[in-house]
């Protein structure tokens, strides 16, 4: 994911196939697909990463002596936290690109956590 965003902001270009309804692109060099295939594990891998986050911090908190409810409290009021800071703060960050994107309901990854 790191290498995609410094491919777009370094070099200034994209693969314009990898965007909503275009077509995948055919790589023919192995180092170009092994960078891209690399780079589509990251997603995946921060949401593994945060499952196994969410188990230690429950298992935490029991052993300390907090009820199922109050573990359960906890992640919905994080829930919860994560969707207000995306429609709030980073729906209004959109609006401020150059382009002036005017966006009314943009459900990201923050939503999706």
């Amino acid at each position: 994911m790191a290498l995609d965003h410094a491919n777009h902001f370094v070099a200034q270009q994209h693969s314009p196939g990898e965007y909503w309804g275009g077509l995948f692109p055919v790589y023919h060099a192995a180092l170009t697909f092994l960078t891209r295939f690399v780079t589509h594990l990251a997603a995946p891998g921060f949401f593994t990463l945060m499952g196994a986050g969410m188990v230690l911090f429950a298992d935490s908190r029991r052993q300390r002596g907090w009820s199922r409810w109050q573990v359960l409290r906890h992640f919905l009021l994080r829930g919860m936290l994560l969707i207000v800071l995306q429609f709030v703060v980073i729906n209004r960050a959109w609006e401020l690109s150059p382009g002036g994107w005017v966006l009314t309901v943009y459900v990201g990854v923050l939503f999706a956590l």
